[in-house]
């Protein structure tokens, strides 16, 4: 459950997951709104709109993935790997639902911790790489513009 003044994010009912707000901003940040699992291009919110009032409404559909579980029994546990770090963002990957189901299935059992950091960070590399090409692609659009702009309107 979430409220605006809240700093934590607390699901489901036994209330063991707990991701701090500037872990999900940091997490959800870095992917771009995209999953990370390669050659996966689901964006993680959905737009729809209120029938009713004609509203926009964005659904985050993204899920953020431990990549070492909290639960013991669960997909790729490690007993030595500190409690204090389960929740945070070097313990997390951001994924769609589909893929978040393919890496925890059979318990973990095709993908390492390893495996999901280094996709993550990959995942993070491109996208941060593909921004900077986007922001540099829209500068040099908007001065060619401004100088045709120039030449032709004064």
């Amino acid at each position: 459950m979430l409220s605006a003044s809240s700093t934590r994010i607390s699901l489901g009912s036994s209330g063991h997951l707990s991701i701090s707000i500037p872990v999900v901003k940091v997490l959800w940040s870095r992917a771009l709104n995209q999953c990370a699992f390669p050659t996966c291009r689901q964006l993680l919110t959905e737009d729809s709109v209120d029938a009713a009032t004609g509203e926009t409404l964005t659904n985050a559909v993204g899920e953020q993935a431990h990549i070492r579980s909290y639960k013991t029994n669960g997909p790729r546990y490690d007993p030595d790997y500190p409690k204090s770090k389960l929740h945070t963002y070097e313990n997390l990957i951001l994924l769609c639902p589909t893929h978040h189901e393919i890496v925890d299935a059979n318990n973990g059992a095709a993908y390492t911790a390893a495996d999901l950091i280094s996709m993550r960070e990959r995942h993070e590399k491109r996208a941060k790489r593909r921004n900077e090409l986007d922001t540099t692609i829209r500068k040099y659009v908007a001065q060619r513009y401004e100088r045709e702009d120039k030449v032709l309107f004064e």
